[in-house]
């Protein structure tokens, strides 16, 4: 649930957090996809905690490691139906897909 609210906003362009910002930059500045980067600063940040005194368990571990996937694949989808709501609009209402 989360990495598609992160994907809806990012794709809608309703705004992130200022860490999707920063890495979303980074990934149009070194072509490093978005969820390498995510997952990176994920891990990092379960470290860091993990030094600070904190714990963690698997679904920390999980969390990390698949965030950064789901919102690039959420992402993708939200653009597909973005470019097909649009294509609708266009077509003044009209769909491309016949009626079963």
């Amino acid at each position: 649930m989360m990495a598609a609210a992160f994907a809806l906003l990012m794709e809608l362009k309703l705004g992130m957090t200022a860490l999707d910002a920063f890495l979303v930059k980074i990934e149009e500045l070194l072509h490093i996809p978005y969820a390498f980067l995510k997952i990176g600063m994920d891990i990092c940040f379960v470290i860091t905690g993990y030094l600070l005194g904190g714990t963690f368990g698997i679904g920390t571990i999980v969390s990390a490691i698949l965030t950064g996937i789901l919102v690039k694949q959420w992402a993708k989808i939200f653009g597909w139906l973005k470019k097909e709501a649009q294509g609708i609009y266009a077509r003044g209402g009209e769909s491309n897909y016949e009626e079963v």
